[in-house]
């Protein structure tokens, strides 16, 4: 619970930060200016990382109290952080950040005593052990990790989607084999890029620079050797999976660049996401392929995570041989990607027209699921709101700010309204789906119980997605809204019977999806923002009366 806290926290901070970066950034010129090898044509601020750095730092300290290994992380993540932003202002060159880099992880490993110490069993019977050559090969990981994520950076929200991936497939399993640290640090980063992608999706407001790209990187490497070294229940080749698509990418971009003549760490635009680009597809539509592979990937390596480290390995190397089998295949071909997904756009299309003619059926059922929608979104909160055991004088405090600041800016008529509302249902989200359903024993609402209101949100979900599907008017989806579409979509798949696992299970789909739900809202909110003023000030009345009612009789 404490580590969701974390994420919850850092994501905030980082939602906050993001917008101070993107004017300091305009303001002192740290700017991502575009050339032939980008894609973007205008000047963008590269300071998220700094927003993501410092909100993580913070999440970090809530729930953790220091320790070696944590001093480790924190002493190699400031030098890779200070050479990062040394880069975005002043572009230095690949020798210098190589040092910067090296320092950082030196410093990890040395403080920290966390090292790649073997490579396990690589073929039957014989078990790779390092021993004093663990420091080259840690070294020589974590850089490989650094770069294939900086390198991967080449499109609005591909290198924060993938690494979020990442992040989040090191916080499960290692909620799996009950390691702590990496849990921590893995939501703690996954908080603060989901503040981030908000601004980073297409079209970007802001990119995380080099200095947010290796620290991803460094965070990524630290976590993967934490959870797969130390007489670890994971195989050593689980890495090769989880970072899927980025070392594949970085892998055929060399292969090219060597067979064409030239060095392997020139720079061009052969990577996946040009080649993409270049078939038809848009920027949208290239990232969200790519997370579909990644994503694909790493369940692969999950489904193999127990097996002997030889097949896990063998397995790789045929995924390697096969996508080398596809590009030779492709090689000098006109492919035109944008065939495909056009082809299945009218297929799916065909399922609510005919004649050219939409069938009206389609917008009554899509007209019905947002008003059960609406309705539920706001009985779902009602009730939850009742069950949790709220402490009297801060709620009580909270509730009267709220709609004291609510009824100040719908007097002024002020802009600001909108903006406020989203971040104060937002709260009043996290502050229900972390507290909620907490049964009193004298609950009016006993006859539902918790497993009554499971339903209801159940049943909300159901009503999210078909009102995606079924509105003839574009739902504003982004990349990021995909990646978690498909994290809630692996939890509900999950079948473990462990309690603490169902409850981070049921807290997380709610958390990501009520919050997705709040934007479905929102994306019609020129006819839905008296109904978010009504639903927060009728949360905060409920939640006043309850704390008082608790205050008087307690």
């Amino acid at each position: 619970m404490n580590f969701l806290i974390s994420f919850y926290i850092a994501f905030l901070l980082s939602t906050l930060l993001v917008p101070v970066g993107i004017r300091l950034g305009r303001r002192w010129g740290i700017v991502d200016k575009p050339d032939p090898r980008k894609v973007h044509t205008g000047l963008i601020p590269r300071t998220g990382g700094m927003a993501i750095a410092v909100a993580t730092v913070a999440s970090l300290l809530v729930p953790l109290t220091m320790s070696r290994e944590l001093g480790g992380y924190l002493g190699g993540g400031l030098i890779i952080l200070f050479f990062g932003m040394w880069d975005d202002m002043r572009e230095l060159g690949y020798r210098i950040k190589f040092i910067g880099q090296i320092a950082a992880i030196l410093t990890f490993t040395l403080v920290s005593g966390i090292q790649v110490s073997c490579l396990g069993e690589l073929m039957p019977g014989l078990v790779v052990n390092l021993g004093p050559a663990s420091i080259a090969l840690t070294i020589i990981f974590m850089l490989a990790v650094i770069n294939i994520i900086n390198l991967s950076d080449g499109l609005d929200g591909l290198a924060g989607g993938l690494s979020l991936l990442i992040l989040l497939a090191c916080a499960f399993l290692g909620y799996i084999q009950e390691a702590m640290l990496p849990i921590a640090i893995a939501l703690a980063v996954s908080g603060g890029l989901v503040g981030f992608m908000r601004y980073n999706v297409h079209p970007a407001e802001v990119f995380m620079g080099d200095t947010g790209s290796q620290f991803l990187g460094y965070t990524i490497g630290a976590c993967l050797i934490m959870l797969t070294q130390n007489h670890s229940i994971y195989t050593p080749v689980l890495p090769l999976f989880l970072l899927g698509t980025p070392i594949l990418d970085t892998a055929m971009v060399m292969y090219e660049r060597i067979q064409s003549g030239q060095s392997p760490f020139k720079p061009d635009k052969n990577h996946l996401h040009h080649k993409l680009l270049r078939a038809g597809l848009t920027q949208e539509q290239a990232v969200v392929s790519i997370y579909f592979l990644h994503f694909a990937l790493i369940v692969t390596g999950f489904a193999l995570r127990f097996v002997a480290d030889y097949l896990g390995l063998l397995l790789y190397i045929l995924i390697l041989g096969a996508v080398f089998a596809f590009r030779h295949a492709v090689q000098g071909k006109d492919v035109s990607a944008q065939n495909m997904y056009s082809a299945v756009k009218r297929v799916a299309q065909a399922i609510f027209v005919w004649n050219t003619r939409s069938i009206n059926v389609r917008h009554c059922i899509s007209w019905l699921c947002w008003k059960s929608f609406f309705l539920l979104f706001t009985f779902f909160f009602f009730i939850n709101v009742y069950f949790i055991r709220h402490s009297p004088l801060p709620m009580m405090i909270a509730s009267m700010a709220v709609i004291c600041i609510l009824a100040f800016l719908y007097r002024r008529h002020s802009a600001r309204l909108v903006p406020v509302m989203y971040y104060m249902m937002l709260a009043v989200i996290l502050y229900v789906v972390v507290f909620g359903e907490v049964m009193k024993t004298d609950s009016v609402f006993l006859i539902m119980g918790p497993d009554g209101v499971t339903g209801i949100f159940y049943v909300l979900s159901a009503l999210y997605f078909a009102c995606i599907i079924l509105t003839p008017e574009k739902v504003p989806l982004n990349a990021l809204d995909y990646i978690l579409i498909a994290f809630i979509s692996s939890l509900a798949l999950m079948t473990e019977t462990h309690a603490e696992l169902f409850e981070l299970r049921q807290i997380a789909m709610k958390a990501v999806l009520l919050g997705l739900g709040l934007n479905l809202i929102y994306s019609r909110i020129s006819r839905n923002r008296d109904y978010v003023l009504f639903l927060l000030s009728l949360l905060c009345l409920e939640t006043l009366m309850l704390a008082v009612f608790t205050g008087v009789f307690s």
